[in-house]
């Protein structure tokens, strides 16, 4: 049953990748045509859905613990609740609200933040525990983690009409309340000795960042106004060779 249940996970990885992948290079298409990631608007909330539903489940299936629910029970609904705060009152991690892209939600929060945040937390403390031996240091270096992940996700999360900051300006806040977030999930994590054989969360973590910084990266590098620039350049080169 494990051996089949690893090499079922170990399918949905390579699935993960292919189409993480794929999603990456129809984006670089569309902002190459001019369509400004219109795919990526409407089916990344569906895509990063599905993808933590089926990490959650090898997660559970692998190393079903009450104690690992429980954590994970409690930290999807307390970032939930502090996002249905931040929304609609703008304590916590600064006034923001979500955009038009976002379908699924409760008290204007995205359901799907919530589990998505949980898995970067686990992901964040196991990356953690696996490069130092130092408790404290493992609880600083997986708040900075979570904090890392988070300034790569906001630019291109804004420019896709997730949510909104004002002047689009993300407060330091916001990363201050994450990094104190993670390290106290990190040592309720570690008080009640939860531990989780799987380097699947490494694995997501890294392909969710790694498709968000590709994103980042072809939002930033304008390309479609750079081919613009050429497709005028070569116009005027033929112009001035008919001349």
């Amino acid at each position: 049953m494990y051996t089949d249940l690893s090499k079922l996970q170990n399918y949905y990885l390579c699935f993960a990748s292919f189409s993480f992948a794929g999603a990456v290079l129809i984006s670089l298409l569309e902002v190459v045509l001019g369509s400004d990631f219109l795919f990526v608007r409407k089916t990344t909330e569906i895509f990063l859905g599905i993808n933590s539903l089926c990490v959650l489940y090898f997660l559970l299936a692998r190393n079903f613990d009450t104690k690992l629910i429980w954590w994970a029970l409690v930290t999807f609904f307390t970032t939930l609740i502090l996002e249905i705060i931040r929304a609609n009152i703008g304590l916590v991690f600064g006034e923001y609200e979500y955009g038009s892209v976002v379908a699924l939600k409760v008290l204007g929060v995205s359901l799907l933040v919530g589990i998505l945040w949980v898995l970067i937390i686990l992901a964040s403390i196991r990356l953690a525990k696996k490069t130092q031996t130092n408790l404290l240091t493992q609880f600083f270096l997986a708040g900075l983690v979570t904090v890392t992940a988070d300034i790569i996700i906001e630019p291109i999360t804004i420019h896709l009409d997730y949510w909104r900051w004002p002047n689009d300006t993300v407060p330091l806040q916001n990363y201050l309340t994450w990094y104190i977030i993670t390290v106290v999930f990190a040592t309720f994590y570690k008080i009640f000795k939860i531990w989780i054989d799987s380097n699947l969360m490494k694995h997501f973590f890294f392909l969710k960042i790694n498709f968000l910084s590709f994103l980042n990266l072809i939002n930033s590098c304008n390309l479609n106004s750079i081919i613009c620039t050429k497709l005028v350049f070569v116009g005027h080169t033929e112009q001035a060779k008919q001349l």
